[in-house]
């Protein structure tokens, strides 16, 4: 099968491919492989011109992901195949394109959703396979499934199974040191992680009176993943045999108070038993260094790894637990845009003894005690590029005149240092001489305060919308964007001045009251502009003034006059803003006004 060049795995792919069975009764199937670098579409509507024609709608959930549209007894023909792309109800783009459907093989289409959510086609027109069963469709490492350099890509290898989903973040700063202890980077980590919650109880067991809850979080860098899970368990049970020598007539590591991870780096089949080479099972019991290998001779035997670190650490009302796995043991580079199939169990021994009748877990992806031996139970995760960002205190600060001058302001300033440009110009980096801009931010108990700096050799403009021309977006939150409550949206205002320098009022998305919002700006030089604005905490129905919110600063720069601000600077997001609907609550920092002195 022919490759695609490396530039095209950068970026999303949905890959369409038609198969049918041998069986002339069975109806041929169309399957789509999703991955979705739009942060706003949510949704996907596909149509065929088919006689009578299909239509199948479906939910975008996660960046990857397999759909499976059944068309029916077809016949050799040519076909419109048509895609629409959704945010709620908002259609966000279109793509439609003529195919042949024959019986002869040819490579398959693949469609980029990008990121303002518009599918385009790439790979050449031609016939989509609908009667040749040789091809690879659900093996899993087919050659549609790998990157120029042999590794796998995130592929949701059984399309009627609904996995749960999480992020792994990228590393910010130093690697933690291996101890159990849950320093800055996992205290941010765990506020964005998940939950365990399924309870599993085994038949004749009675249910706890307090079972075990935990939460877990991942981080990712070159070297490999990082795992860390923190647990509340009442009651500490470790009775069962140590070390890699275990009798026969020992505890398995499971059934005593301990941790089940459950690892698939290189993606495959989700069919059948594991496969015993890099289907990862890691029973690690409680203050153990010891995890169940590959290579163990049988089940319950638990031997060292070489190269995983894991380590323990007990608190007042249970125990935290932090590991680390090379890349070479996951079998797959930690790469942002990739996946790996995972699931973690909480085992909870409370009395001891060697019947099931105090014993239960509580897991995040599962629902039953088969995981074992069945992948379609496990969840996926999939490596990002985006750090988590450090909580940031808001200086308190007289409240200053909104004249744009700034002369009222402390001199120091934050660089919008996340620059993005589009991939098609993306020679090297991003020039400051072409966009550069800092912000200082501050607050009192009325309002918080920006004046944001810009840099720009070419100024534009031109009366579109106002996220299309030069433009300095501030994003605000009243809520905690760590936290996991249904987060209010995000208020969006983008202020733009235009060629006679006078402020116009400010674009906005959410219900704020625009009148409210004082701002200026000032000409500094032909190509620096600085705007100030005060916004009130009052806008809010529930002022945030006294709790942690989530804020951003966005420059859009639009160099070509045309109406598309191509050229970004980011404080908190890397660029990977959509222009439209909602901000994405996990590219806000996360911010709080200092305590008065």
């Amino acid at each position: 099968m022919r490759s695609l060049p490396a530039s095209v795995w950068i970026w999303s792919v949905v890959t369409v491919v038609l198969g049918s069975s041998c069986s002339p009764d069975e109806e041929t199937v169309l399957r789509l492989d999703v991955e979705n670098a739009s942060r706003q579409a949510n949704g996907l509507r596909v149509s065929l011109a088919l006689t009578p024609p299909r239509q199948f709608e479906a939910q975008l959930v996660g960046r990857y992901q397999r759909l499976s549209l059944p068309l029916g007894d077809i016949r050799t023909q040519t076909v419109e195949l048509g895609l629409e792309v959704l945010e709620g109800s908002t259609l966000l783009g279109t793509s439609k394109q003529a195919f042949t459907l024959g019986a002869g093989f040819s490579p398959p289409v693949r469609i980029r959703i990008d990121e303002r959510g518009q599918p385009s086609l790439w790979g050449p027109e031609g016939t989509l396979d609908a009667g040749d069963d040789t091809a690879p469709l659900d093996s899993g490492a087919s050659d549609a499934n790998r990157n120029d350099d042999g590794a796998m890509e995130p592929d949701a290898l059984q399309p009627d199974v609904v996995r749960p989903s999480a992020l792994i973040w990228s590393m910010s700063g130093s690697r933690p040191v291996i101890d159990g202890h849950a320093e800055e980077v996992w205290i941010n980590a765990l506020a964005r992680g998940y939950d365990f919650p399924h309870l599993i109880v085994e038949d004749g067991v009675a249910a706890p009176t307090a079972a075990p809850r935990a939460r877990w979080a991942g981080l990712r860098d070159s070297l490999g993943l990082y795992l860390f899970v923190q647990v509340e368990d009442d009651s500490l049970v470790v009775d069962g045999s140590k070390g890699p020598s275990v009798p026969d007539d020992a505890k398995e590591p499971w059934e005593d108070d301990s941790i089940e991870i459950f690892l698939d780096g290189d993606r495959m089949p989700a069919t059948g038993l594991l496969d015993n080479v890099n289907d990862g099972i890691l029973q690690i019991r409680f203050g153990e260094n010891f995890v169940r290998s590959p290579d163990a001779d049988r089940v319950s035997r638990v031997v060292p790894v070489p190269g995983y670190q894991v380590a323990w650490q007990v608190a007042s009302n249970g125990y935290s637990f932090e590991a680390f796995f090379p890349a070479q043991q996951l079998g797959v580079d930690p790469k942002p845009g990739r996946a790996i199939l995972i699931d973690l169990h909480v085992n909870d021994d409370d009395a001891g003894d060697l019947e099931f009748k105090s014993r239960w877990k509580t897991s995040w992806a599962s629902k039953v005690n088969q995981t074992f031996n069945n992948k379609e139970l496990w969840g996926q995760a999939t490596f990002v590029a985006e750090a988590l960002q450090p909580r940031i205190e808001i200086p308190r600060m007289s409240p200053p005149t909104i004249d744009g001058n700034a002369q009222d302001w402390p001199a120091s300033r934050w660089p919008l240092t996340h620059l993005h440009q589009p991939a098609s110009e993306r020679a090297g980096p991003l020039s400051p001489d072409d966009l550069h801009a800092t912000l200082a931010v501050g607050g009192d108990e009325a309002a918080l305060y920006f004046v944001v700096e810009v840099t720009d050799d070419v100024a534009s403009i031109q009366d579109f919308h106002p996220w299309f021309d030069d433009v300095v977006e501030i994003v605000m939150s009243p809520e905690d964007p760590t936290a996991n409550a249904a987060p209010t949206p995000a208020t969006r205002l983008f202020f733009r001045a235009n060629a006679s320098n006078a402020a116009q009022p400010p674009y906005h998305n959410t219900d704020v009251d625009l009148a409210r919002v004082a701002f200026a700006w000032q000409v500094v030089s032909p190509t620096r502009r600085r705007l100030e604005v005060a916004l009130p905490w009052s806008l809010w129905p529930q002022s945030p003034s006294q709790s942690v919110f989530g804020i951003d600063v966005v420059v859009w720069d639009d160099d070509e006059g045309d109406g598309i601000a191509k050229h970004r600077a980011g404080w908190m997001s890397k660029g990977d803003v959509p222009a439209v609907g909602p901000f994405p609550r996990r590219l806000l920092g996360s911010a709080k006004l200092a305590l008065p002195k």
